[in-house]
């Protein structure tokens, strides 16, 4: 360093006279002298960030311990009274208990339809959340089927039904739930090993749930089952004497007998190109767009979809399928009951 200072000292004295060169030496002495560049300057202290203030709960907002027992989320009040889930009564001093009993529960099922879809009996219908995985993992990412640029199956709506539903009373004295065990259907046929043995002749034709875990949508992901007649046959080998038979849950008034478990209404219905905000799918697709690339994680033209397992974003799109059915059929939304004949999909509602 010292030979550094000596030349240029004397390149300065030659050049600019001494006024220069004392002002040199001072600055040599106060930052040295290496590369040509003053040194970064040490760097102050940063201060201590403020501790972030607790978040506050959202209004209604339920502890674990109140959903687990029932409480619907976003109805909980300071004394811990809250309105119940179906299938669940207050206790009388602060959250929810079971009812007792088998009793009639009322809410909404959705199922992915090409027109209006008319019967669900002996077939799988969701819950909103559940219906949003499915259209997530299994419709949009095939979309824009060539030629005819559809989704697959022609897929364009998504139909509610309201159900109202009495399961037996020996489905809820094997675990006190008012869900029977779910069955897959598949083009109307039971497809369970042995259902008949397994849940048709010990319970009778009940309706069965069944949660969807590790998604993002959450524990209310769920599934139900819905027998109607001679379900161990698919639509085409119904035969009348099978229905005979085999009667099925489906009746026009619910009382839970072993053959009248449930009843159907159709309750509105969205197009999936108004939820996802397409004005035209064919135009959409001969643009090159798609809905959803699951190797990316992303839509091309559409955003809606990406991150199938972001649960912000999940939460995001589940908001707007719900208002999107509110402002078309305003205050008819049901609650989600508990898929309480799944213990481990329970245990997941009560630690959520």
């Amino acid at each position: 360093q010292v030979d550094c200072v000596v030349d240029l000292f004397i390149s300065l004295f030659a050049m600019r006279g001494v006024a220069v060169v004392a002002s040199f030496v001072a600055t040599v002495v106060l930052q040295g002298c290496g590369s040509g560049k003053s040194p970064s300057p040490s760097p102050s202290p940063s201060p201590s960030p403020s501790p972030s203030p607790s978040p506050t709960p959202a209004p209604g907002h339920c502890s674990d311990a109140l959903l687990g027992s029932g409480c619907a989320e976003g109805t909980c009040k300071a004394d811990s009274t809250c309105d119940c889930v179906p299938g669940k009564r207050s206790n009388g001093h602060g959250g929810c208990m079971a009812e007792g009993s088998a009793v009639n529960l009322e809410f909404h099922v959705y199922r992915v339809s090409s027109k209006e879809y008319t019967d669900i009996g002996n077939d799988n219908a969701a819950s909103a959340r559940g219906i949003l995985h499915y259209l997530h993992t299994e419709v949009v990412q095939a979309g824009c089927q060539p030629p005819s640029n559809t989704r697959p199956k022609g897929v364009d709506r998504v139909v509610r039904y309201k159900i109202t539903m009495h399961n037996t009373q020996q489905v809820y004295n094997t675990r006190q739930s008012q869900f029977g065990q779910f069955v897959a259907f598949s083009n109307g046929k039971c497809m369970d090993a042995d259902c008949d043995g397994n849940v048709w002749t010990p319970y009778g034709y009940v309706v069965g749930c069944q949660s969807q875990r590790d998604t993002a949508y959450g524990v209310d992901n769920m599934w139900m089952s819905l027998p109607g007649s001679c379900p161990s046959q698919e639509f085409s080998g119904k035969t009348d004497a099978c229905k005979k038979q085999q009667p099925g849950g489906e009746c026009s008034s619910p009382t839970g007998a072993r053959s009248c478990t449930w009843t159907a209404e159709k309750d509105g219905e969205i197009m999936i190109d108004e939820l996802e905000g397409i004005t035209n799918y064919q135009a959409f697709c001969l643009a090159g767009n798609v809905e959803y690339d699951a190797g990316a994680d992303k839509g091309t033209g559409c955003s809606f979809w990406d991150g199938v397992a972001n649960k912000s974003a999940a939460e995001a799109r589940v908001d707007a399928f719900e208002k999107l059915f509110e402002s078309k059929f305003p205050k008819t939304t049901l609650a989600v009951p508990i898929c309480d004949w799944d213990p481990v999909g329970l245990q997941e509602a009560i630690v959520a």
